[in-house]
């Protein structure tokens, strides 16, 4: 059974049915899809196909571009799934054209993952399907060409059920969806509980919170980068999250949730919780399967809600009294890389300038830095690797932050060791030490 745990009342939740208001010529989930052709076609017979050639076929559409870290990251999953479901499921990469061009930023991916899987860049087509062009986004289409699922990621179980006609659950992300997520939920909640006990509305609310089980397609998006700040003052008297536990024990107890070296949090809190309890269960999320993930709302007079202390307070002691665990944030001795060169590296390094402060792209397999801060260098290419919660942080003591020119060959940046090799071919050394952090630590409470 599910948890549902009301703080401060009995909540009565109800969700009105959603009116579709038209999907602007996007594909709709249960509707058949609009019809396209595919240009520009890699590893497969022909260089371009339409949905009436793939009739009588199912067929996924996964779109991507290049600033995509997780459209990349899953990449060597789609080929796998690809080639196990051959002659099954027609699959089609969908990549969008920058300026640097995408041809040569795929041909070293394929080289890299040893990709075989259908490849088209085609932005006509991407922008036609994809709204917003929020990646990774990706289409289910039945052999009879109705659009089954608009969501990301998939997995081999999902795909399973696809081609069984069977249902499965899947994460909406389509055009219809979003409204959805933004407009239905929200506000239907919002009316229920001002209206709950007669009128609510028309009193002052004192203190009002809830958490509750994530519904996946129902209730809103899920955070992954939080902050209290941008509650504190707000015209509204609430704060709303969704998220995992980590997400919600760090957010109640820094105010923050993610961090780059140029914030100061980045040398003082360590961003992966330590657990020292019997059961860590509940603290390893599933957004496959969107397991272990809460939706929290928390309501104070609006003079409360400009103190961001008490807000995080407030969350918790909500949290305690929701999942029954002691957090406290302790001086712990934890793992960072160290970041270190010598003078005559640094001085290599220098810029040679003066160019616009920019990072700049010149070629296919090269980022060309130029007259850029060191530090903002790290951030950069360390970048997509914290987009993926790479827990240890990359902190730089060689007392040098002047700038740099550098030409970086990873162009991908979503393996660790790769950078990190990459760096110190420039002699820039990367080593493991330890150094004292503030840390939350959480335990069973006694």
């Amino acid at each position: 059974m599910k948890r549902i745990v009301f703080l401060a009342g009995i909540l009565l939740i109800h969700l009105s049915s959603f009116a579709q208001d038209g999907a602007h010529g996007f594909p709709v989930i249960g509707e058949p899809c609009p019809d396209f052709t595919l240009e520009n076609i890699q590893n497969y017979h022909t260089d371009r196909v339409s949905l009436s050639d793939l009739k009588g076929k199912y067929v996924v559409l996964d779109f991507w571009h290049r600033h995509c870290s997780a459209c990349i990251a899953s990449f060597p999953e789609m080929d796998q799934l690809a080639r196990k479901f051959k002659g099954q499921v027609e699959f089609f990469m969908v990549g969008l054209q920058d300026k640097k061009g995408l041809e040569g930023f795929y041909k070293e991916l394929q080289k890299r993952y040893s990709l075989s899987i259908p490849s088209g860049i085609d932005s006509a087509l991407f922008r036609r399907f994809v709204p917003g062009g929020s990646a990774p986004h990706i289409l289910l289409i039945d052999k009879e060409g109705i659009v089954k699922a608009i969501t990301a990621p998939v997995d081999e179980a999902m795909i399973r059920s696809f081609i069984a006609d069977k249902p499965f659950d899947f994460y909406d992300i389509s055009y219809l969806g979003n409204i959805k997520w933004r407009r239905g939920y929200t506000d239907d909640y919002e009316r229920m509980i001002l209206k709950e006990a007669g009128q609510l509305a028309d009193y002052k609310i004192r203190y009002r919170s809830v958490f509750l089980d994530y519904v996946m397609n129902e209730m809103p998006k899920v955070s992954r980068y939080g902050s209290i700040d941008r509650f504190v003052g707000s015209k509204k008297q609430f704060l709303e999250e969704a998220g995992d536990l980590n997400y919600f024990y760090i957010l109640a107890h820094f105010g923050v949730t993610a961090w780059t070296n140029r914030d100061p949090e980045y040398l003082e809190f360590y961003r992966v919780p330590i657990f020292e309890g019997k059961d860590k269960s509940e603290f390893e999320p599933d957004y496959n399967r969107w397991a272990n993930i809460f939706w929290y709302r928390l309501y104070l007079p609006q003079e409360r809600m400009k103190n961001k202390a008490f807000i995080m307070k407030t969350m918790q002691e909500d949290l305690t009294r929701a999942f029954g665990y002691k957090a406290t944030v302790e001086m712990r001795d934890m793992p960072y890389w160290k970041v270190t060169a010598t003078k005559e590296t640094l001085e290599k390094l220098r810029t040679k300038g003066p160019v616009p402060k920019a990072l700049r792209g010149d070629s296919a397999d090269v980022y060309r830095f130029r007259d850029v801060p060191f530090e903002q260098a790290l951030r950069y290419v360390f970048g997509n690797i914290y987009g993926s919660n790479y827990p240890e942080p990359v902190i730089n003591e060689t007392g040098f932050n002047g700038n740099i020119d550098l030409d970086f060959r990873d162009i991908f940046r979503t393996d660790f060791d790769t950078v990190r090799k990459e760096l110190q071919r420039h002699g820039i050394v990367l080593t493991k030490e330890e150094r004292p952090f503030k840390v939350l630590v959480i335990r069973d409470a006694k």
